[in-house]
């Protein structure tokens, strides 16, 4: 098993061809996503090492001392100014956490491969600075993990431990009402 962080961001797919980044996403709706192509140039490496059609997932965050941090890194990839987006991007970091395309024995190993091509990786990222809602464990083998199989949302292989944040009651003081 492989323990991570389970970092509160953005989802971000990435297309490389031939090494060169050929196309960046956002999740979306789960079926099309948002190309973010040009602003993922700032934040990942535009030419790798690595030949062949891959697709790398990961997540862009933002540091906790960012004023609430999730919604920073999404609202930045959805930014029609692009020079708005380029200085919110020294903020914000793409953090690897999959890759397809390559056949890796090990969900380490290929963590260790993206690392040696200038990426952050969940396996080495020290998200101590960063917002997380639990941790992550995932079966490390790849036959493992893909024998395993799908539900409809999620990998079997795979699942998240969150952290159960602590509730606050309020109480309504008062109520105005305008007719609009």
């Amino acid at each position: 098993l492989v323990r991570t962080p389970k970092l509160a961001g953005a989802a971000v797919s990435l297309q490389y061809v031939n090494g060169h980044l050929a196309q960046a996403l956002t999740r979306g709706d789960g079926q099309l996503g948002r190309d973010i192509t040009l602003k993922m140039e700032e934040l990942v490496p535009n030419v790798i090492g690595i030949k062949g059609e891959i697709q790398i997932t990961g997540e862009v965050v933002a540091p906790d001392t960012t004023s609430n941090a999730r919604n920073f890194a999404a609202g930045s990839l959805n930014l029609k100014d692009y020079n708005e987006f380029r200085e919110r991007s020294k903020a914000l970091r793409f953090v690897a956490y999959d890759i397809q395309g390559i056949k890796y024995e090990r969900l380490s190993q290929a963590m260790d491969h993206l690392a040696q091509n200038s990426f952050n990786v969940i396996t080495h990222f020290d998200a101590t600075d960063y917002p997380t809602d639990g941790e992550v464990f995932r079966v490390d083998n790849y036959d493992a993990f893909y024998k395993m199989g799908y539900t409809a949302h999620h990998p079997r292989g795979a699942w998240a431990l969150k952290e159960q944040k602590a509730g606050v009651s309020t109480e309504l003081l008062n109520v105005v009402w305008q007719v609009g």
